[in-house]
């Protein structure tokens, strides 16, 4: 049976890349664009304990010798201002925590912080290097369940990796406090970085289908999250300030995150 939009539920859909051995396409009716011929979940697992087993353990601090984790400092840095202008946000819970980076930067700013990670090798990382203590689970398996209740969840490139993300919305949903909010953060597939990408350059890394399963729009995204039950969408349109960018850079990102077009997507919805 073929693979049906999983907004709008329509069968049909047209071909837009073939990446590898992968099929990319898009809804014919919502344009949501996603992946036909997915890995299997049961194999995520592995496939993020192999990622953080093999990639190098950087410092994290905002002098970090390494340009990476600068930035992932300025970002999180960044991240936590918006969250501080807020109301009535005291307790965080952050999907896809990997090594605990944005946790502890959270907890140092006076957040109750919790997490959730797949894999048990970034988890045991967080919990040995932060002293935070992730749940590990798998969040596109069904029998998960978490008795706490937060006023802010916070997903940063986690829905574009998930099978079934519009179930997994839902029961993030009852982790949240009456009038909680979510944070969603995604790759942008309309962003003029992608769209000038050559071929060969758009799917380096952790664009490749291997990893990513839905490629979102701003359109798509807002569409999705309200299919999931959340309301009052609001994109930021603070692009992110990186301190090792020129300053016509990061004045282009902020232009491009205006009109849409910068290579991330933010959004913030109640439940």
């Amino acid at each position: 049976m073929p693979q049906t939009c999983i907004i709008c539920q329509n069968p049909d859909s047209l071909l837009k890349y073939v990446i590898d051995s992968f099929e990319i396409v898009q809804c014919t009716r919502c344009k949501l664009i996603y992946l036909k011929n997915p890995v299997s979940v049961d194999k995520d697992t592995e496939t993020y304990d192999h990622y953080f087993e093999e990639s190098t353990v950087l410092e994290y601090r905002c002098d970090s010798a390494s340009p990476a984790m600068r930035t992932l400092w300025a970002i999180n840095e960044q991240r936590l201002d918006w969250i501080d202008r807020l109301q009535g946000v005291t307790s965080i819970l952050d999907t896809g925590s990997g090594r605990g980076h944005f946790m502890a930067h959270a907890a140092s700013r006076g957040y109750r912080v919790q997490g959730i990670e797949i894999s048990p090798i970034a988890a045991l990382y967080s919990e040995k290097t932060y002293g935070l203590k992730p749940y590990v689970l798998n969040l596109d398996h069904s029998a998960w369940h978490i008795e706490d209740t937060f006023d802010l969840i916070t997903m940063w490139h986690v829905l574009e990796h998930l099978s079934d993300p519009i179930t997994v919305l839902k029961k993030l949903g009852n982790c949240l406090k009456p009038h909680g909010r979510l944070i969603v953060e995604v790759p942008n597939i309309n962003s003029i970085k992608f769209r000038l990408a050559r071929p060969q350059q758009k799917w380096v890394g952790g664009n490749h289908p291997r990893h990513h399963r839905f490629f979102f729009s701003h359109h798509s995204l807002k569409n999705m999250l309200l299919k999931s039950g959340f309301h009052e969408p609001v994109f930021v349109k603070d692009a992110y300030c990186i301190p090792d960018y020129s300053h016509v850079t990061n004045l282009l990102k902020r232009c491009c995150r205006r009109l849409h077009r910068d290579a991330f997507l933010t959004l913030i919805v109640r439940r």
